[in-house]
């Protein structure tokens, strides 16, 4: 038989352990941080109005994007709640493609979009006449370039278009 110190002490480190091992009352538990999703390959057009900027294919994926109008934003598929997860866009895709090909490119953020509006890539800046058009598999996109999440494989299309 224990000693009643002795087992005072045993009681209280045990008691001391369990309360350090609990979580605080109505404290939730950090959910564990998704991992990226992995990049994606797709088909890239860029047609300016002197012809084309970029054709082939290009890895992506759902990054952040900065441009010198709009500033740092997220751009993965997941802006303004278009999908669940994260993923490769179109925005996204075109960003890639301007670092490997050495064009540049902007657009204005529209936080109630979560949103850019692409409005120049290289020369070609929108204006009462014309606009960026983005298409995927000849589609044009329904929403945003950093809403629309893409697949393995699409045809995606940034085209400078007559209004």
């Amino acid at each position: 038989m224990l000693a009643p110190l002795t087992r005072k002490a045993l009681v209280a480190t045990a008691a001391l352990g369990l309360a350090l091992a609990a979580p605080a009352t109505g404290a939730v538990a950090a959910a564990p941080k998704a991992a990226a999703p992995a990049p994606i390959t797709v088909n890239l057009t860029v047609k300016g109005s002197n012809g084309v900027l970029f054709s082939g294919d290009i890895k992506t994926t759902g990054h952040d994007v900065t441009t010198a109008t709009g500033g740092t934003h997220k751009c993965d598929g997941t802006n303004n709640k278009a999908n669940p997860t994260p993923g490769a866009t179109p925005t996204a895709a075109l960003d890639d493609a301007s670092k490997k090909k050495g064009f540049t490119w902007d657009g204005t953020w529209y936080a109630s979009f979560d949103d850019y509006l692409v409005n120049r890539i290289a020369k070609d800046t929108g204006n009462d006449e014309y606009y960026w058009n983005i298409a995927v598999n000849g589609t044009p996109t329904s929403v945003g370039g950093c809403q629309y999440k893409l697949k393995q494989g699409d045809k995606v299309a940034f085209t400078w278009t007559a209004l």
